[in-house]
């Protein structure tokens, strides 16, 4: 994928997380995770769940934006983007990822990005995130 497609799917991704934190600023905080409500998906995810299961975590919310704004579609085949919808539908709790192919490497760096924006956005805001992020925090 060239480098300017890739940058315009993270700036897509970046500014949903951004106004989405923004619009929940007032009610953030670290007991529940960062918990925000939005109508992607099941509604609940928490910004500052990024280890251990995917059900309500930042990955997940991540999954179902890209397949709810059809960014998958621009980045996958007809026969992925069909597994992907069979994830969306059949295991919500779970995220798209594929093994040992091209679009891993992709979506990895989407993930990667895309986290440690939304870690660097609340340590912005004053949040003490060092451990919950610290790997996404270096530079």
């Amino acid at each position: 994928m060239p480098e300017d497609a890739l940058q315009e799917i993270l700036n897509e991704i970046q500014g949903f997380l951004e106004k989405l934190i923004n619009e929940n600023k007032d009610t953030l905080n670290k007991d529940n995770y960062f918990e925000v409500k939005t109508p992607i998906a099941y509604g609940t995810f928490r910004l500052g769940w990024i280890e251990g299961s995917y059900n309500e975590s930042l990955q997940g919310l991540i999954h179902h934006y890209m397949y709810e704004k059809k960014i998958y579609h621009k980045i996958l085949s007809k026969d992925k983007l069909d597994y992907v919808s069979e994830i969306v539908k059949d295991n919500p709790e779970f995220i798209y990822h594929p093994s040992g192919e091209d679009q891993s490497d992709l979506l990895d760096e989407i993930y990667w990005q895309s986290i440690a924006f939304v870690g660097k956005k609340l340590v912005s805001l004053g949040f003490d995130l060092q451990d919950e992020f610290e790997e996404y925090l270096e530079d």
